[in-house]
Formats: structure tokens, C-alpha cells, sequence
């Protein structure tokens, strides 16, 4: 034995993991001393600090540059906080309410965060503020185990046992849009045009990469609050910032054009290309405004404007654009999943095109099913009016 020192918790809960720093060890739980910092040197140990600025309840904290960012408070106790400390001094830094009493690790230069709820976050350690770069509903159940990253995957478990595997490997090598350095870039090599379109919500939109985040890979949307989140990208048209997807215009509106594709159905949207080109994926984020949050019908919130987002859908392609149905392909006829309004939305369907070459592709509301998402979320009829956020394109002959 070279030292030892008391930490009783009421419940005789210590859970979460004792931490080492330069030498000093960090010691946290929920009911009772809160977490300290102390010297191991023997015969005695010196505490150089102890406070309540950060209780542990079943997950361990990580540590990053000398701060420490772990959860706060007691589990299923519909309360928790992400929070960060300085390690040296036990200063608190900053908190994050929403998340629960989650788990969390450190990957590289970045924290895997699951929040109680199923919700996988990726975010940078930063002792100034929380950061998150990405988000996604992963799990159903109540989460408690800390994210395990190996091989560029991350695995996600929850209390009930079920694992969910997350690729996070090399980014897909960047296709049309969005995107200025290899491949083409969105304005230059796809236009857009759709059967309506609302005033301020137009079809270019989908192709604009003005919704996506930092990382090009969530749609980010700008309804509440209207400023758009530090580090997002500057906006190529005039618009409001919460102005980020397409609309359409709703029966008889200005501006409708003739149909492309061959499906008799409702509203459309059309992509094409200068020339044509094998296409491997294409990537689809459904309409994704939030909701105002002071809603008092009880509808989810997350729900509400979303349920705009195109539901039976029928995507053709063509290599010429014309009218007969054999020059019209269906590469996928069925259901596009509501987006959820979330801040960072990841992309919603992938469609694989195993290399067929296309010069158009027209997504179109099957003629026999439902347009939106309105009447189920909402209980709302004969709403027809559909969107999009997002659309991309990976061709066959850029990357694996």
C-alpha cells in the first residue's frame, strides 16, 4: 500500500473511472463529494481541489488538454448536463443541457458523445463553448454505455443490449454538389428545375449546398434561430438564412413547367447534367424546418414543419430527357423518411444507381399514395405542397 484516501458516496455508487493527470487523480461521483483532484505522493494524499462542479453518476469523463468534459447528474432522472472542467483548477468551463446522463469517449480530436436518449453526437473538445459537428438518432432505448471508435466505425450500445456499427470512415469522395475541388462543382455542372416553386424556397436551393453544415454532410436548417451557426457557409444567393430548400408552390401556382419523367403523379423536381454521366449515389435530405418551440397543439414539435417533406416518391433517370417511356429508367419507387427538424440533419435516403448513366433524373409524389408527410404527422388532408433541403450526386468514376 503507498497511500490511500476516503471517497464515500451515499449508496456506495462509485461508478465512473478514476482519471490520471500528470501524475494527480481525478475522482468523481453523483451522491455525496461531487470530484476532486488528488496527490497520490505517499505516505499522505494531497487534494488540491475538490468541489460539486462536476458529479459522475455511471459514465467516466474524458479527458482533452487538460480539461475534463463528462456528464452531471443522477440517471432516468430527467435532468443531466454535458459539462466541462479545467482539471488543473476545477474550474467549470461551460454546460450543455438535453443530452441526459449519457456516455461519452474521445476519438483523436474528437468527442463521441451519447446522449440517454439514443442520440450519437460528434463534437470538438473546446473548453470555450460546446461544438457539436454532427448528430444523428441512432438507438431507441435509454443509453448509459460510452461510443467505442475502431477501424473508422463507431459502435453504439444501449441498456437493453441492442449494438448499432456507424461508419465513419473517409468521407464519400465528393460528387456535384457542394463541392469546388475534385468533381464538379454544384452551379456549374447540375441544374435544377421542378414542377412549383414558393417564392423564397425555390428549386436551386437543393443544389446550392447552402443547407449543409461545416462538413458538408448535414443539412443544417436556419428557421429558429434565423442567424446560421458560427463556421457555416456563406450563402451564393440572396436569401434569408432560413431560406435553405425547396418548396413547392401548391396547385396552380405560378410557374409551373412540363413534367419530366414519364410517372403521372403530383410535383416534381428535376436534375440534369451537362453531359451524361454514371452515376454511383445519390444522396436525398428531406425537407427540414424546425419548429418553433412554443407550440401548444400537441404536435411534436420536431414534426411539424418537416411533415412537408416528400413522402411516396418515384426517382427515373434518362440519358436523352425525352418522351417515351422507354427512355425513362425507375431506379427507386417507395417511401422517403420524414426528416426530423433537428439542427444537423444527416441525409435521409441513398439511392443506388450501380453505374447507369443518366443526364436527367426527376423525383416525382406517386400519383397513388401520399404526397407529404402532413396527413399522419398533422392530421391535416389535402395538403399536396412538397420539399426537399438537399440533393447529391456521386458518380461512378470519382473514388470507391
Amino acid at each position: 500500500l503507498l497511500s490511500k484516501y476516503p471517497w464515500n458516496s451515499n449508496g456506495d455508487v462509485n461508478a465512473a473511472m478514476p482519471l490520471l493527470h500528470e501524475g494527480r487523480i481525478f475522482l468523481s461521483s453523483f451522491s455525496g463529494p461531487g470530484c476532486a483532484l488528488i496527490s497520490p505522493t505517499p505516505p499522505e494524499v494531497t487534494v488540491i481541489w475538490q468541489n460539486t462542479n462536476l458529479a459522475n453518476n455511471v459514465s467516466s469523463g474524458v479527458l482533452h488538454d487538460s480539461y475534463l468534459y463528462g456528464f452531471d447528474g443522477q440517471v432516468s432522472d430527467s435532468g443531466g448536463e454535458l459539462r466541462c472542467l479545467d482539471i488543473r483548477t476545477g474550474e467549470l468551463k461551460w454546460r450543455h443541457e438535453g443530452l441526459g446522463v449519457g456516455a461519452l469517449s474521445l476519438a483523436g480530436r474528437r468527442l463521441l458523445i451519447l446522449s440517454e436518449s439514443g442520440e450519437l453526437l460528434v463534437a470538438r473538445p473546446n473548453p470555450d463553448s460546446f461544438q457539436p459537428l454532427a448528430r444523428a438518432k441512432v438507438l431507441p432505448g435509454t443509453c448509459w454505455t460510452a461510443p467505442t471508435f475502431d477501424g473508422g466505425r463507431i459502435y453504439c450500445r444501449d441498456s437493453g443490449g441492442k449494438v448499432v456499427c456507424i461508419d465513419v470512415r473517409n468521407p464519400e469522395p465528393r460528387g456535384f454538389v457542394g463541392d469546388t475541388g475534385s468533381g464538379w462543382d454544384t452551379r456549374s455542372g447540375v441544374s435544377v428545375r421542378a414542377s412549383s416553386e414558393k417564392k423564397s424556397r425555390e428549386a436551386i436551393y437543393t443544389i446550392d449546398g447552402g443547407g449543409f453544415d461545416p462538413t458538408g454532410r448535414f443539412h443544417v436548417n436556419y428557421l429558429n434561430p434565423t442567424s446560421p451557426p458560427p463556421g457555416s457557409k456563406p450563402y451564393p444567393y440572396e436569401h434569408k438564412p432560413d431560406c435553405t430548400m425547396w418548396l413547392s408552390g401548391g396547385p396552380g401556382a405560378d410557374g409551373a413547367v412540363a413534367r419530366g419523367g414519364t410517372v403521372e403523379g403530383g410535383e416534381w423536381i428535376e436534375f440534369s447534367f451537362k453531359t451524361a454521366v454514371p452515376l454511383r449515389e445519390m444522396w436525398i435530405w428531406n425537407y427540414n424546418e424546425n419548429n418553433h418551440p412554443e407550440r401548444s397543439d400537441g404536435i411534436p414539435p420536431h414534426y411539424y414543419w418537416s411533415a412537408s417533406g416528400m413522402r411516396d416518391i418515384v426517382i427515373q433517370y434518362s440519358e436523352t430527357g425525352g418522351s417515351r417511356p422507354e427512355e425513362w429508367q425507375t431506379v427507386y419507387e417507395g417511401e422517403l423518411p420524414c426528416a426530423y427538424g433537428h439542427l444537423l440533419q444527416p441525409g435521409d435516403l441513398r439511392v443506388d444507381f450501380g453505374g447507369a448513366k443518366a443526364r436527367y433524373v426527376v423525383i416525382t409524389s406517386a400519383d397513388d399514395g401520399h404526397a407529404n408527410w402532413v396527413e399522419e404527422k398533422l392530421n391535416i388532408r389535402n395538403n399536396v405542397q412538397v420539399g426537399l433541403s438537399e440533393v447529391r450526386f456521386y458518380p461512378a468514376d470519382k473514388g470507391s
